[in-house]
């Protein structure tokens, strides 16, 4: 079979797994649920902005107290340890800068590698048989999703206000390929990007 022929043939695989174990409804919930959030956080933000306090001068007032090398190392260290701090402060931050996109860039790269990062100690715990039943107990369900939805499950983390990191290592403890992870996860720049057009709209 030529490998053209191979590749479609997965694809209709892949694509009957989905429709029968619900895949398209699960990323179709997912994907409604991003867009209301994006629309209430975006008037929200709006909202703060107009009535409670300028984020242009919060951005400066916090580029003037830390350094960038400090706010961007923030990010990393909340994206390997479990989503501590919400990337859209750090989207609304970048926006104070003369580059903004360039900057949008390297926060969706850190946040990027965090997301491996928290993926290659997931794979890391679970060589540890206590660790691994501990952690297969607590967290049965996620595992199961893992299992069931594979790359789709990765994407909508790495795209919704799921938490990334969580899911991240989750996908590491559950044995997903490196390689698959890496490609997956790339929708983390698309994330970024989307609202970043939404809260710049709403602050301008």
């Amino acid at each position: 079979m030529s490998p053209i022929k191979r590749f479609w043939s997965r694809q209709i695989r892949v694509h009957r797994y989905f429709k029968i174990t619900g895949g398209y409804k699960f990323v179709g919930e997912n994907l409604l649920r991003l867009l209301l959030f994006l629309i209430a956080f975006g008037v929200v933000a709006w909202l703060i902005n107009e009535y409670v306090f300028s984020f242009s001068d919060f951005s400066n007032q916090l580029t003037s107290q830390y350094s960038p090398v400090a706010v961007v190392a923030w990010l990393f260290v909340s994206e390997v340890i479990i989503g501590l701090l919400p990337p859209e402060a750090f989207i609304l931050w970048a926006e104070s800068f003369e580059h903004s996109w360039a900057m949008l860039l390297i926060l969706a790269t850190v946040s990027y590698l965090g997301g491996v990062i928290s993926f290659l100690i997931g794979q890391r715990m679970d060589k540890f048989t206590r660790i691994h039943a501990w952690l297969h107990n607590k967290l049965h369900d996620q595992i199961s999703q893992i299992k069931r939805f594979g790359g789709l499950l990765i994407a909508i983390a790495a795209l919704t206000p799921l938490p990334y990191p969580l899911f991240s290592m989750i996908a590491g403890l559950s044995g997903v390929k490196l390689g698959l992870f890496l490609r997956v996860a790339l929708i983390r720049y698309v994330r970024f990007v989307i609202y970043a057009l939404v809260l710049w709209k709403a602050i301008a």
